[in-house]
C-alpha cells in the first residue's frame, strides 16, 4: 500500500454542539477526528498521537488487524482539551483545527448578531429563555420564538414602534472602581430578573484575563458587575457558554443576548460594536 497517496481530513470536537450546526453532543472532554485512509495500525495511530500539538489520545479500538473500508471517511475519536489547537498529521499530510469548547457556540451566536445588525432587512431573536432541553438544539415551544420573530418584523418592517422588539443589547461599559457598569440597548422602562433571583451568568476578569463567576446588580438600565479578588475590572462575559439560561431581560420580559466585552472583532473599523467599550 503506497500511503502517500492517502487522504486525510480531521474535525475535533469536545464537549458539546460543533457550533451551531447540530453536531452530536458527546460526553465531557471527547474529541472526534475524521481521518480518510486505507489501512491503520497501531503504530501509525502512536504516530498521530505523538504529531498532535495538545497530546489528543485516540481510543484503544485502534490498532493492528483493523479492518476498513477504501476510501471511506472513519470516524476516529479520542480525547483533548476544550479550545486546544490541534494538528494530525498521516501520509505526508497535515490538517490543523480547534477543538470545541462550551465557548464556541457563544462566538458563532456573536457573529450571527453582528450579521444581522450589518445586512439589511435581517433580524435574530433570542431563545435562551426557552430552551427545555439542552440536549435538543431546537425548543419545542415554537410559538414563542415565532411571536418574538413577529415583534422583530412589525417593529423593523412594518414601523410599529409602540412596544420592544428585542431583548437587552450590550452597548458600552465603564470601569467605576472595582465596578464594571453596563449600558444596553432596548432596555426601555429598565432591566429585570426573569424570575426574581439574582442575576446570573456573568463572569468578570482583571489585567490577567481570567474570568470568574461574578456579582451582578440591576440600576436602571445598568448592571454593575462585580467580584471578590478583582479590583480593576477589564472584561465582562454574560451567558458565554452554550448551555447558559440567564435570567437577565427587559420589563418586556425579553432575554439578553450573550456578549463579551473583550471581542476582538468589536474593535475593527466599521464594526457597529466599535465603540462600544
Amino acid at each position: 500500500m503506497n500511503i502517500s497517496l492517502l487522504k486525510l481530513a480531521a474535525y475535533i470536537a469536545t464537549g458539546g454542539r460543533l457550533a451551531g450546526i447540530g453536531f452530536t453532543r458527546l460526553a465531557p472532554a471527547i474529541a472526534a477526528v475524521v481521518l480518510i485512509f486505507n489501512s491503520q495500525t497501531a503504530r501509525a495511530a502512536d504516530e498521530m498521537a505523538a504529531a498532535n500539538s495538545s497530546a489528543l489520545r485516540l481510543a484503544a479500538i485502534f490498532g493492528d488487524n483493523m479492518v476498513l473500508q477504501r476510501q471511506q471517511t472513519i470516524p476516529v475519536w479520542g480525547w483533548t482539551a476544550p479550545n486546544a489547537n490541534v494538528t494530525v498529521k498521516f501520509a505526508g499530510q497535515t490538517k490543523s483545527t480547534r477543538a470545541v469548547s462550551p465557548e464556541m457556540l457563544p462566538e458563532f451566536w456573536t457573529l450571527q448578531s453582528r450579521a444581522a445588525r450589518q445586512i439589511k432587512n435581517t433580524g435574530m431573536v433570542v431563545t435562551t429563555d426557552l430552551a427545555d432541553n439542552l440536549d435538543d438544539i431546537h425548543p419545542r415551544d415554537k410559538q414563542d420564538v415565532g411571536h418574538c420573530l413577529a415583534l422583530l418584523a412589525l417593529n423593523e418592517t412594518y414601523g410599529k414602534k409602540n412596544f420592544a422588539c428585542s431583548g437587552p443589547v450590550f452597548k458600552k461599559m465603564k470601569i467605576e472602581g472595582d465596578k464594571a457598569a453596563l449600558k444596553f440597548d432596548h432596555a426601555v422602562g429598565g432591566l429585570a430578573s426573569r424570575d426574581g433571583q439574582p442575576l446570573t451568568w456573568f463572569t468578570i476578569a482583571g489585567a490577567d484575563g481570567k474570568f470568574v463567576a461574578a456579582d451582578a446588580k440591576i440600576a436602571g438600565d445598568t448592571v454593575e458587575v462585580s467580584a471578590p479578588g478583582i479590583e480593576k475590572p477589564v472584561a465582562v462575559r454574560f451567558a458565554w457558554d452554550e448551555t447558559a439560561q440567564p435570567n437577565l431581560c427587559n420589563k418586556a420580559g425579553l432575554p439578553a443576548g450573550p456578549f463579551r466585552t473583550d471581542d476582538p472583532l468589536a474593535h475593527q473599523p466599521g464594526s457597529p460594536l466599535s465603540t462600544a467599550h
